[in-house]
C-alpha cells in the first residue's frame, strides 16, 4: 500500500513537472461568463449564425463562434478588438504549467491542473448586520482525452457566512453543496447565517463532440439555461446545478434537438430524503425554417427515482408515456415562438403549461386549476454602442406552477406512515425552471455593453411582485379532492375572496392577481460590470462589482399598504474576485 501511494505521488509530480495544456475543448463555459451577452447580440446582428438555445456551450463552440464573428466582418473595428480579447481567454497563457503534452499509447492526453480562488462579498448598507461572504479554494484538473472527449474534475472547499438579506430579492442562488459545518465544532452541522461555516462544492463533467460538433454530449453537474431570453421558463441558469446527462444534436442547419435526464437534489436534508428522491427528464426541439422565424417545443417531467425506460428514452413523449403507466408524475410542456428582424431585434413569447383543465378561455385565466407560466420579450441592438443590447421582458408565474401534489409511492421508504413524495420542479429548495416563485410577475429592462476590450457592463430595472397565495414551492396544492390548500393558504383565500370556507371542488377555486392575498413589491435598480485582466496582463484575475438600489413594500389583498419590517429603500453592493 505504501509503495502504491509513493508511486502515485511520483506520477503526479511527473505530470506537474512536465507542464500542462490549457483546458478541455468540450468542457463548458460557465453561464456567468459575459461572453454569452456578446453571442446573443451577435446572433441578432448576423455576426454569427443562430445557435441552439440550450446553454452552456463548450469552450470549443465559443472559441469557434468568436472566430466566426471576427471573420464575417460585420463588427466595427472596436467590436472586433473586443471579440479578439475574449478569444484570448481560450488560448494558453504560456506559463510553466501550461506548455506540456502527454501521450499514452496512441491516445493523446492533455491536462491542466491548478488552484482557483474565488471570493464574493455583499452587504445591505441600510442594515449593516445583513452581510454575506463566500470564499472558495478550488482544486481542479481538466483537459482532453483524444480529440473528442474532455473532462473536468474539481473540488472546492469553502468558508461561508451567508444571510439572504445581503442580496436584492431573487438575485442570488446558493453556490455550495450539501451540508455546512461549524468552525467551532467540527463534525457538527453549522449555521451558515450566524458565523463562518465550512462547506464544499463539486462540479465535475465529461464532455464530448462528434461530427464537427453537430453532436455534443455532457455528463456533469452545473447550471443550465434552455430557451430564449433571461431566466428561461424551461430551464433557468439561475437554478441550482444538477447532475445530468445532456446531449444536443444539430440535425440540420435549421433544426436541433436537446435531451436531458438528471437527478434533483435535496440539499443534504436527511430528514426529508425519502420525500425528495426525484429525477427529471427534459426535451426541446428547435426549428428555424426561415432565418426570421423561431419555433420550439418543450417538455419536462419530474418523477420519483426509478429505472423508468419511457422517460429515459429520448424519443418518447413523456406526456403520452405517462398515460400508459398511470398518473404518478409531474408533466409539463409548452412552446416558444420567436421572430427576428435581422440586424435589429428579436421578439419571442413562451408558454409553459403545468396543469390545464380549462372549460373556456376565461377559465384558463381565472381558476387555480390551470397552472402555467408565460414570458414575452424583445432584445434589440443599441446602435453605436459596442455589443450594446437592450432587453425588455415580462414574466408571469401563476399560483402553484412548477409544484405538484404529494404522491403516494409504494417503492419509496416511508416517513412514519407516509409514502408521499414531492414532485415539484425544485432542486435544493430553489426553482429549476425560474428564479421566481409561483404567483409572481417580473418586468425586466436591462442593458448590456462592452465599452472596453476587457470590460463588460450591465444595468437595468426590475419590478417584481410576489403574492402569498400559492406562492411557495413548499406549499403546493395538497391534492385535487377535499383538502385543496394548506391551512395558511386556506385562511388567505377566505380573506381575499370574502367567503366562509374554501371550495371543496377544485373547479371552483379562483385566483386574482394582486387581490388574492398579501403581495411583496420590489423596484430594483442596478448597475455593474466585470473586468478581466487575463488577456491584458496575462494575470488570471477578474473583478466584478454590482450596486443595487431597491425600494420594497407590501400591499394586502385590497391594494392597501400594510406594515412590513423590510419596507423602504435598501442599498446593496456585491463584489467578487476570481483568481485561477
Amino acid at each position: 500500500m505504501k509503495r502504491f501511494f509513493i508511486s502515485q505521488l511520483i506520477i503526479i509530480f511527473c505530470i506537474i513537472s512536465t507542464g500542462l495544456v490549457f483546458g478541455g475543448n468540450y468542457s463548458t463555459v460557465p453561464l456567468t461568463s459575459p461572453v454569452y451577452a456578446l453571442l446573443d447580440q451577435a446572433q441578432i446582428t448576423g455576426a454569427i449564425r443562430h445557435l441552439p438555445s440550450a446553454k452552456p456551450y463548450t469552450e470549443n463552440q465559443v472559441a469557434e463562434l468568436l472566430r466566426e464573428m471576427i471573420r464575417r466582418n460585420k463588427l466595427t473595428d472596436w467590436e472586433k478588438k473586443i471579440a479578439e480579447s475574449y478569444l484570448k481567454n481560450f488560448s494558453p497563457v504560456g506559463n510553466v504549467f501550461q506548455d506540456g503534452y502527454l501521450e499514452f499509447g496512441e491516445i493523446p492526453f492533455t491536462a491542466d491542473m491548478g488552484i482557483k480562488v474565488e471570493t464574493l462579498s455583499s452587504v445591505d448598507f441600510t442594515q449593516l448586520e445583513a452581510l454575506a461572504q463566500t470564499n472558495y479554494v478550488n482544486f481542479f484538473m481538466d483537459g482532453d482525452i483524444g480529440t473528442s472527449i474532455s473532462y473536468v474534475f474539481d473540488m472546492a472547499f469553502a468558508m461561508n457566512f451567508y444571510q439572504p438579506e445581503a442580496f436584492p430579492a431573487y438575485s442570488y442562488s446558493i453556490d455550495w453543496d450539501g451540508y455546512t459545518y461549524s468552525t467551532s465544532s467540527m463534525g457538527v452541522p453549522g449555521d451558515v447565517g450566524q458565523f463562518y461555516s465550512l462547506a464544499f462544492r463539486s462540479r465535475p463533467e465529461l464532455g464530448a463532440g462528434f461530427f464537427n460538433d453537430k453532436i455534443t454530449m455532457n455528463f456533469g453537474r452545473h447550471r443550465r439555461e434552455w430557451g430564449l431570453g433571461s431566466d428561461s421558463l424551461v430551464l433557468s441558469g439561475s437554478g441550482r446545478p444538477i447532475v445530468a446527462f445532456e446531449t444536443t444534436v444539430q440535425l440540420t442547419d435549421w433544426m436541433s434537438y436537446t435531451y436531458l435526464v438528471g437527478t434533483l437534489e435535496n440539499g443534504g436534508d436527511s430528514n426529508a430524503a425519502s420525500q425528495l428522491q426525484t429525477m427529471t427528464a427534459m426535451k426541446m426541439v428547435e426549428i428555424r425554417p426561415l432565418d426570421w422565424i423561431y419555433i420550439a417545443i418543450h417538455e419536462g417531467v419530474v418523477f420519483p427515482k426509478r429505472f423508468e425506460l419511457g422517460y429515459l428514452n429520448p424519443l418518447i413523449f413523456s406526456s403520452l408515456y405517462q398515460s400508459q403507466i398511470g398518473d404518478f408524475d409531474n408533466i409539463m410542456g409548452g412552446g416558444t415562438i420567436g421572430i427576428s428582424l435581422p440586424g435589429w431585434a428579436e421578439v419571442w413569447t413562451t408558454l409553459y403549461i403545468d396543469e390545464m383543465r380549462a372549460n373556456s378561455i376565461a377559465d384558463f385565466f381565472n381558476y387555480v386549476r390551470n397552472f402555467y407560466s408565460f414570458q414575452a420579450g424583445v432584445q434589440t441592438v443599441i446602435p453605436e454602442v459596442p455589443f450594446g443590447m437592450l432587453t425588455l421582458q415580462y414574466t408571469k408565474i401563476e399560483p402553484f406552477t412548477y409544484t405538484h401534489p404529494l404522491v403516494d409511492v409504494p417503492w419509496v421508504e416511508p416517513v412514519g406512515d407516509e409514502f408521499e413524495v414531492y414532485e415539484s420542479f425544485v432542486s435544493s429548495g430553489e426553482g429549476l425552471c425560474s428564479k421566481l416563485d409561483p404567483n409572481t410577475d417580473e418586468l425586466l429592462i436591462r442593458v448590456n455593453a462592452s465599452p472596453l476590450e476587457y470590460l463588460s457592463v450591465h444595468g437595468g430595472y426590475q419590478l417584481i411582485r410576489h403574492g402569498e397565495f400559492g406562492g411557495s414551492y413548499n406549499d403546493p396544492l395538497k391534492n385535487y379532492s377535499d383538502d385543496l390548500l394548506s391551512p395558511d393558504m386556506d385562511e388567505i383565500y377566505q380573506e381575499a375572496f370574502g367567503v366562509d370556507a374554501t371550495p371543496t371542488n377544485l373547479a371552483e377555486l379562483r385566483k386574482e392577481f394582486l387581490r388574492d392575498g398579501d403581495y411583496e413589491w420590489y423596484h430594483i435598480f442596478s448597475l455593474g460590470g466585470n473586468y478581466d485582466l487575463l488577456p491584458y496582463a496575462k494575470v488570471p484575475v477578474s473583478f466584478s462589482l454590482t450596486g443595487s438600489a431597491v425600494y420594497q413594500f407590501k400591499n394586502d389583498h385590497t391594494g392597501t399598504r400594510t406594515f412590513w419590517d423590510e419596507e423602504g429603500w435598501h442599498y446593496y453592493l456585491t463584489a467578487a474576485i476570481n483568481v485561477w
